[in-house]
Order: structure tokens, then sequence, then C-alpha cells
């Protein structure tokens, strides 16, 4: 929070046009909190600004509203040159007023590069309109008999944009990028298997899913909430839960061993530890569990 900068004073010379309007959510809306990181960040409220590629956005405090808001326009300004009077070629402002109007008044929810950021809630959603297209898109190409490499690239980079908010949801773009590089043989596209129509009607959940919202505390860095251990042999599996004590085991049917790898065994342990947290209710809402195992692949999946 620069002191040196006076507001009111230096200020760009459009700025009676944009004003200082905000747009917040009604305050019958509480904050949602933000969850404890696994890092210590020092203790910084002052307005930032960032840019990326050409898109720039700046974020701050209520407090700071009337600052945020202009420090914008200003930058603008100062990089551009002026128009003239008498300019030899005729051009626009590099500030556009209507776009800047009805992009970047300061708001608690707001579109940053495609995606709509609910700073109130702490959510992240995929816009209304994207989801309407994207499950739109999967609609009709489920309906086709066959689909070429353009289209599943299309659609992969659509799939995958949505996945930064669900890592997990990228497992199921491997059997579409099969199709994709199938197609890409082929001058009529090849035809989708079962497995392939089947993720992408999943795909439409985990679109609905985006839609909703993700919290925010569910794509940093968290202190884990959970601590667990699982293990597998050939004989069984079991695990406990460091944080509340509960734990489990399970020894394998005679008739049923040697039917599993050890990994996916690692991996069932795990998950079945978590599990049991979740149905006895030991796993609130925005739980961060910390899984741990001796086995690499399985911690990974």
């Amino acid at each position: 929070r620069d002191e040196g900068w006076n507001e009111n004073d230096f200020k760009s010379p459009h700025q009676h046009l944009i004003g200082d309007s905000t747009h917040l959510i009604p305050d019958n809306v509480p904050f949602a909190p933000a969850a404890e990181l696994a890092v210590a960040l020092p203790v910084d409220d002052s307005p930032k600004a960032d840019c990326y590629i050409d898109d720039m956005f700046s974020h701050f405090l209520e407090e700071d509203a009337t600052r945020g808001s202009r420090i914008i326009p200003l930058v603008l300004h100062l990089l551009s040159r002026p128009l003239q009077d008498d300019e030899s070629l005729t051009r626009d402002d590099v500030l556009s007023i209507s776009k800047f109007m009805a992009e970047a008044p300061p708001a608690e929810c707001v579109v940053v590069l495609g995606w709509m950021l609910d700073t109130r809630r702490l959510q992240i959603e995929l816009p209304e309109n994207k989801y309407l297209a994207w499950t739109a898109r999967i609609d009709e190409m489920l309906k086709q008999d066959r689909v070429t490499a353009k289209e599943m690239a299309a659609l992969l980079g659509r799939l995958n944009h949505a996945g930064f908010i669900i890592p997990m949801s990228r497992h199921f773009l491997g059997r579409l990028r099969q199709a994709q590089y199938a197609a890409e043989k082929r001058h009529d596209g090849v035809a989708l298997s079962a497995p392939q129509r089947a993720n992408l009607v999943l795909w439409k959940t985990l679109l609905k899913q985006a839609r909703d919202g993700i919290s925010m505390n569910l794509l940093t860095y968290r202190k884990p909430t959970h601590i667990t251990r699982s293990d597998a042999s050939e004989h069984g599996i079991g695990g406990f839960s460091a944080t509340t004590g509960i734990a489990w085991r399970w020894e394998i049917p005679p008739a049923l061993r040697w039917r599993a790898t050890l990994n996916a065994l690692e991996y069932l342990a795990g998950y079945v530890t978590i599990l049991m947290e979740i149905r006895l209710g030991r796993a609130p809402s925005e739980s961060c569990f910390l899984c741990q195992t001796d086995s690499t692949s399985a911690a990974g999946w």
C-alpha cells in the first residue's frame, strides 16, 4: 500500500467517465473462512495487480476500493501515448470505456481467465455460458457415428480447462485422447467405443460440478486436517487415522488372494481409510487428508 500515491490527485484523465462504483454481494451472504495453509505466508493485505498476456486484473480489500479501481486506468494511461488533438492517423484511446465498465469495476464476483471467482464464498466456478456450450457439444458428439481429430482436440482443450479446478477429472481424458490419436490417422474420423462414450457422459457430471462451484480451499496447499496411514499385503489390507484413532483391517480370503496387484491393494487400503473417516462423520466438508502409504504409485493415484 504505497502511501506516496494520492489516487485523488494523480489519476487517469478518463476517471470521471468510469466513476468508483462497486458490485458487492448482499451482506446476508456470509464470508467463507479460508482454511489454514501448509506454508506460512507473511500477512500482506495491500492491493495487488497482475497481468497474463493481455488480461490485467487487480485485487484488494473493500477499504481500498477507490485506490484499487483507479490503478489500472492510470497504468494504461501511463504506458500508452495520449491522443493528440491533431492526430495524423485516427485511432481509439487504449482504454475502452465501455469494455472497462462492463468487465472491470470492482466486484466480489468477476470472470478472470475464463473462471468466475467468488471472493466472498471463496468459490471458483465455470461460467454458465461455457457449461451450456460444452455440455451441448458433448451431447452432439454422443449422437455422431464418427468424430474427427479436430472435433476431439477442440473438446479435449475445453475439458482440460475444466480439469484445472477438478484435477482428478483429467484421469478420464486418457481414452478420449486415444480417440483423437486414432482419428488423426483417418480422414473420416473414428467411432467412439463404449468406454469412451461413458467417459463423455461422466464429463457432463464433472462439468456440472465445475459450474456449481469448487471451494478455493480445495485448490490450495492446505495443512492436513486428517493424517492417515494404510498398508497392504497379499494376505490383507488395513489402516488407521492418527487424527481420530479409528483403525480397521480386512483379511483377504485365500480364494481371492493374488487376484489384484499389490499396488492396487495399497490404493484400496488408502481409499477405505479415508472413506471410513467420512462414513463415520469424522470428516466435515472441505477436510484435507494426508494419506501416508509405502507405495508411491498408490499415493500418486
